[in-house]
C-alpha cells in the first residue's frame, strides 16, 4: 500500500480507466476494415482475420512479459514504455501498407499495449485496501466493455468515410494522449522491488497454477473471452461479404452487442453487493445456454436472419457481462503478494487461449449464422465444464 491521498489515489484510477477502453479497440476498432484490408492488399480472408490472433498473441506475450519485470523494475516507465511503443507501432503500417508489416505492427501494438494495461491492474492493487479493490475490479470489465461499444462503430464509420489506415491514426492518436497522461499524473507506486529471480518466479507461477480455482477462473474467462471474438472476426465477410450491408451496418451491429455486455457488468457489480459470484454466474450461464440452443433453432429455420444473429448474440453478450466479471473477482484477489505476477498469469493464458480460438476461427467461413452460433454452443458448453468441473465447491 501506498500513502497517497484519497483524491490523488482517485485521480490515478480515472487516469488508468481512461486506458481499458482502447483495450477493447484495439480488436474491435479495424473489424470492419477487414474486407477492405483484403481487397486493398490483394490478400485472402483468411490472412485479413489473422490480425486480429496477431494482435492476441502480442498481448499474451506483453501480458507475461510486465507482469513479471513489475515486479522488479516497477511500475511507470514500464506502462510509459509500452504506450510510446503502441503509438510508434500504431503509425508503421500507415507508412509502410504490406502484409508483413501489418502483422509485425499488430503484433507490438498486442504486445505493447498489454504492458500497459497489465500494469494498470497491477497499480490499483498497490493503491487499494482489498475490500476496495474488489468493488474496483468489477469495474474494470465495465470500462473495458466501451471499448468494444464504440469500436466497431467508429471503425465502420473511418472505413466508410476514408479507409483502414485511419484506424490505425485513431490508435495513434490514443496512445499519445494516454502517454501524456500517464507521464503527467502517473508516480510510481511500487516501491519494494524483488529482484527478478527465474527460479523464485517459477515457484510463483507453479503455486499460482496449482491452486484450482484460480486455473478454474481463468480457464472460464478464457472461454468466455473467446465466444465474444468470434461475431468480430467471421461478422465482417459475413455482414459485407454474403449480406453486401456496410462496414457501418456492421458496426451498428457489433455497438448493440458492446452495449449489452456493458449492461451485463453493471448488473453484475450490483448482483455481486447481494449475491455470491456464484450465483451471478449462474445466472448467466443459464441464460447463455438457453439463448444458444434458440438461437440455432431460428438460423437452422431461418438460414438469411441476419437480424436474428444480431439479436440473439447481443442477448448472449449481455449474459457473458455477468459471466465474465463474477469469475474475474473471484480469480484476481487470491494472489495480491504476487500482484504483478498473477495479472500476467490471468491475461496470459485467458489471452493465449483467446489467441489460438482465432487463429482457428481465421480459418472458417460463415455463409449463413449457424457456424457462428454453433460456435457460441461450444464455448458456452467449455466454460460451463470448466465451471463445474473446477470452480464448483
Amino acid at each position: 500500500m501506498t500513502s497517497l491521498s484519497a483524491a490523488r489515489i482517485n485521480g490515478i484510477l480515472i487516469v488508468l480507466f481512461l486506458m481499458f477502453p482502447l483495450v477493447g479497440m484495439g480488436i474491435d476498432l479495424i473489424a470492419p476494415s477487414l474486407p477492405a484490408i483484403t481487397h486493398s492488399l490483394g490478400v485472402t480472408p483468411q490472412a485479413s482475420k489473422i490480425l486480429i490472433a496477431i494482435y492476441l498473441l502480442g498481448n499474451c506475450l506483453g501480458n507475461v512479459f510486465s507482469g513479471f519485470s513489475s515486479d522488479s523494475w516497477g511500475r511507470r516507465y514500464l506502462a510509459l514504455s509500452g504506450l510510446l511503443g503502441f503509438t510508434i507501432f500504431s503509425i508503421v503500417p500507415v507508412m509502410l501498407p504490406t502484409l508483413p508489416v501489418l502483422f509485425l505492427a499488430r503484433f507490438f501494438q498486442g504486445f505493447c499495449l498489454a504492458m500497459a494495461s497489465v500494469l494498470a491492474r497491477t497499480i490499483m492493487s498497490d493503491i487499494l485496501v482489498e475490500k476496495r479493490l474488489v468493488q474496483i475490479i468489477p469495474m474494470i470489465s465495465t470500462v473495458w466493455g466501451i471499448g468494444p461499444i464504440i469500436g466497431p462503430v467508429i471503425g465502420g464509420y473511418l472505413q466508410y468515410y476514408f479507409d483502414w489506415q485511419a484506424c490505425f491514426y485513431f490508435f495513434a492518436a490514443y496512445g499519445l494522449i494516454l502517454f501524456v497522461l500517464f507521464l503527467s499524473f502517473l508516480p510510481e507506486t511500487h516501491h519494494q522491488r524483488q529482484p527478478l529471480h527465474l527460479k523464485i518466479a517459477w515457484g510463483a507461477v507453479r503455486e499460482m497454477l496449482s491452486h484450482r480455482i484460480f486455473l478454474g477462473s481463468i480457464l472460464v474467462m478464457g472461454w468466455i473471452y473467446s465466444l465474444m471474438i468470434i461475431f468480430n472476426t467471421l461478422g465482417p465477410f459475413l455482414v459485407q461479404v454474403t449480406f453486401h450491408h456496410t462496414p457501418v451496418y456492421f458496426g451498428h451491429a457489433a455497438l448493440c452487442m458492446g452495449i449489452a455486455y456493458l449492461l451485463g457488468t453493471i448488473v453484475c457489480r450490483q448482483l455481486l453487493k447481494v449475491w455470491k459470484w456464484e450465483q451471478v454466474f449462474l445466472l448467466g450461464f443459464g441464460m447463455s445456454v438457453s439463448m444458444t440452443f434458440l438461437l440455432l433453432l431460428l438460423v437452422w429455420m431461418f438460414p438469411q436472419g441476419l437480424l436474428l444473429l444480431v439479436i440473439f448474440s447481443t442477448i448472449i453478450f449481455f449474459a457473458c457481462g455477468l459471466i465474465f466479471p463474477s469469475v474475474m473477482s473471484r480469480g484476481f484477489v487470491l494472489f495480491r503478494h504476487y500482484a504483478g505476477k498473477a495479472s500476467a498469469i490471468i491475461n496470459l493464458l485467458m489471452v493465449l487461449m483467446t489467441s489460438l480460438s482465432t487463429f482457428w476461427f481465421s480459418t472458417l467461413t460463415a455463409h449463413h449464422g449457424m457456424m457462428i452460433s454453433s460456435l457460441y454452443l461450444l464455448f458456452i458448453a467449455l466454460a460451463g465444464v470448466s465451471y463445474f468441473g473446477m470452480l464448483r465447491r
